[in-house]
Parts: C-alpha cells; structure tokens; sequence
C-alpha cells in the first residue's frame, strides 16, 4: 500500500532555469532489478524488493532460496498472472546452478 500510494510522486519537474532554455527532469526506470529472497520471511522480503522496482517500472528477477522456494515460486506465479510477460522472472536453486 505504501509504495503504491508513492506511484503517482514519481514525475518530473520543469525546472525554472532562464528564459532562452527549457530545463526538466525526467525519471525513467533504470533497468532489471535482481531480487534474491533469503530464506527466512521470504514473503515479507520479496514483497519489500519488488514493489519498488514495480512501481518505478523496472522488471524484475527474484531467485528465491533453494532452502524456502516454495511461497515464493507461488506468490510469483500469481503475480505473474496479472502482470505483462517478462516483467517479473523467478529462479530457483543453488547459486551456480541458477547462475549459468
């Protein structure tokens, strides 16, 4: 609820500069956001790392632990089903294996 009410501050400004210029600020997102959820309180942690980078319009990567995978695989998969494609992406498993 907290970053959602946050979403309608992000914009830019139009900064007062000198008459011969126009000068603004523009935010955009900047780029994949990589969320590796521990595994404990793995609902709470993934909840507190995506929802900013959702709201700023990032996608998002969530590996979620090879110890406590499956609320997250779940919470991810019914996020995914409101979501367009790609925007949220999950791995799961030991850290090489998901690396390579």
């Amino acid at each position: 609820k907290f970053f959602g009410g946050l979403a309608p501050e992000i914009k830019g400004q139009t900064l007062p500069w000198n008459n011969q210029s126009l000068t603004y600020t523009v935010h955009e997102p900047v780029g994949v956001v990589g969320a590796i959820i521990p595994w404990n309180v793995p609902l709470l942690l993934m909840a507190l790392k995506i929802a900013p980078a959702l709201v700023c319009g990032n996608p998002v990567v969530v590996k979620s632990s090879e110890l406590a995978p499956l609320a997250v695989l779940r919470t991810a998969e019914i996020i995914n089903s409101v979501l367009p494609p790609g925007v949220m992406n999950t791995l799961s498993g030991f850290g090489p294996t998901c690396g390579s």
